[in-house]
């Protein structure tokens, strides 16, 4: 019997060749041509499955920031409308503080989130002298959102130090104060 240099009988590597050829080789009786083809397929169809996907998740994504952002604003508008009746009497207010409370939301959204806090930002922005809110009222308003998101990078799990707290307090009195 005939070995190779490694001391294994030449017929048996033979015959281990042959089936790991068997095994790993799966011939696929297809041209260059329809390999691609198929190739350029499958790729068309991940694509087209991806993005109706992702279009489906953006959708419901959407959907559940709208719900949440009417929830926010029913709760701050009805504090608002027992602060100041003229919310719920004048359509048009009603209309002006629904802006207001989304100018609150997409640019201050911690105070959104605090139906309290947010219906007394938006009074004070009610009452300004202009049909616009003024700039020292969106810096206030940027000041807390700033002073409330650092107090919960400090704690995240126990909301917020008493220090930030303090701050978010006077803060929002000298808002209110400076209307």
């Amino acid at each position: 019997m005939k070995k190779d240099r490694y001391g294994n009988p030449v017929e048996q590597v033979k015959a281990a060749h042959e089936m790991r050829q068997k095994l790993a080789g799966v011939k696929i009786d297809l041209s260059p041509a329809q390999m691609l083809l198929y190739g350029a397929g499958a790729l068309g169809a991940h694509q087209i499955t991806s993005h109706f996907l992702g279009n489906a998740l953006n959708k419901m994504e959407n959907s559940r920031r709208n719900v949440s952002r009417q929830s926010g604003e029913k709760k701050t508008l009805g504090i608002l409308a027992r602060v100041n009746p003229e919310v719920e009497e004048d359509p048009r207010t009603r209309a002006k503080a629904r802006t207001l409370y989304g100018i609150v939301h997409r640019n201050a959204p911690f105070i959104a989130k605090e139906p309290v806090v947010a219906a007394s930002v938006i009074n004070t922005m009610l009452n300004s002298p202009t049909d616009l809110p003024t700039p020292d009222q969106f810096q206030m308003a940027a000041k807390l959102q700033k002073d409330t998101e650092g107090s919960r990078e400090r704690r995240p799990f126990q909301g917020g130090s008493s220090e930030g707290n303090e701050l978010n307090a006077q803060a929002l009195a000298a808002m209110v104060a400076g209307a």
